[in-house]
């Protein structure tokens, strides 16, 4: 019986720790119609336009506050957009249309409240896809408590952040300009994973969404296939995706060929990039996987057995190279004595 209400307790515990959650945050969404996910408006050179947004607040307890705030958007990685804070907001295209910019919201619980955000599209417009960013954002710094730490013991302190964002995305009809290129390879190691960040630039009017092969050649020789795909890359913009290397051929060090085809609306990029692994990061990354446990190897010089041998060798050159210099010092001081 014992057991059983202390199960229900904690149960109970645990639906609180939930239900608490989300205490004083607000939550926002596209009201009205053209929204998907999203706010989509078609439109013209100086034309007026309103869009609804529904902001509530879910607690009927705590009071519920953020902030507000329209930036341009940013294509995140993987493509689509990311999220940012207030402080990181770029105003300079599409968001310089609208009135609203920014302010901290406060809503009593349970409330909702239905904000229309107004802007007009300037005259000097050019055709294509503009898109701003809409979020709310809430930063939760960590609670202080009032006992100090303990001599000698580390404090962690966790502050939480919270965003919401939709994308405004206003087409102005007109001819299409679709560009865009590969710009760069950049191989990466996380841990005992190997990845190729591969980036893409929009220099067309319009969003795109991509996809291609990409073949992996170690002198000649192709030793990894492998298709992939990218999310939206605004106009403008700019953005990577991250390929797994998972092929233990093409992990090893040495000198690579990254042979990319890359089709988009209809088009087809090709392009060739060549980098290097280095063996160092190579056998880190080994020593990792035979740990087995998923740690990373701890921060700091991680040496390899060819290390050591190329280490000892020019530090045995130097040694010995010293020892020489000294005699030579030492028999050029007698002779000078015996003169």
């Amino acid at each position: 019986m014992k057991k059983l209400l202390f199960c229900l307790l904690f149960f109970v515990c645990l639906n609180i720790h939930h239900a608490h959650a989300d205490e004083g945050k607000l939550f926002i969404e596209p009201a009205g119609t053209n929204t998907s996910g999203y706010f989509y408006i078609e439109g013209q050179p100086g034309e007026s336009h309103t869009i609804s947004l529904k902001i509530s607040n879910p607690s009927h307890q705590l009071s519920g506050s953020g902030t507000l705030f329209i930036s341009d958007a940013v294509t995140g990685k993987g493509g689509g957009m990311a999220t940012l804070t207030p402080q990181s907001a770029a105003r300079q295209r599409t968001s310089l249309w609208f009135t609203f910019k920014q302010k901290d919201i406060v809503l009593k619980p349970g409330e909702v409240k239905v904000l229309p955000l107004s802007f007009t599209i300037p005259k000097t417009a050019l055709p294509g896809d503009h898109i701003a960013n809409v979020e709310l954002y809430k930063f939760v710094p960590a609670e202080s408590r009032q006992n100090s730490p303990q001599a000698n013991k580390a404090k962690i302190i966790v502050n939480n952040a919270y965003s919401q964002a939709y994308a405004v995305w206003v087409k102005i009809k007109g001819p299409e300009k679709h560009q865009l290129s590969l710009t760069k390879l950049t191989p990466t190691w996380n841990g005992a994973d190997l990845f190729l960040d591969i980036y893409l630039a929009n220099k067309g009017n319009v969003l795109e969404k991509s996809k291609g092969t990409v073949r992996i050649y170690k002198k000649h020789k192709l030793i990894m296939t492998k298709t992939a795909s990218m999310g939206s890359i605004y106009p403008g913009d700019q953005s990577y995706f991250s390929l797994l290397i998972d092929d233990e051929k093409a992990r090893q060090p040495g000198t690579y060929q990254a042979d990319i085809t890359w089709t988009y609306a209809g088009q087809t990029l090709h392009r060739t990039f060549t980098y290097s692994l280095k063996r160092t990061d190579a056998n880190r990354a080994e020593h990792i996987i035979v740990k087995g446990n998923g740690d990373n190897t701890p921060e700091g010089l991680f040496i390899t057995k060819a290390d050591l041998i190329k280490y000892g060798a020019i530090l045995a050159g130097s040694i010995l190279l010293i020892v020489v210099v000294i005699i030579i010092l030492v028999k050029r001081k007698k002779k000078r004595k015996q003169k």
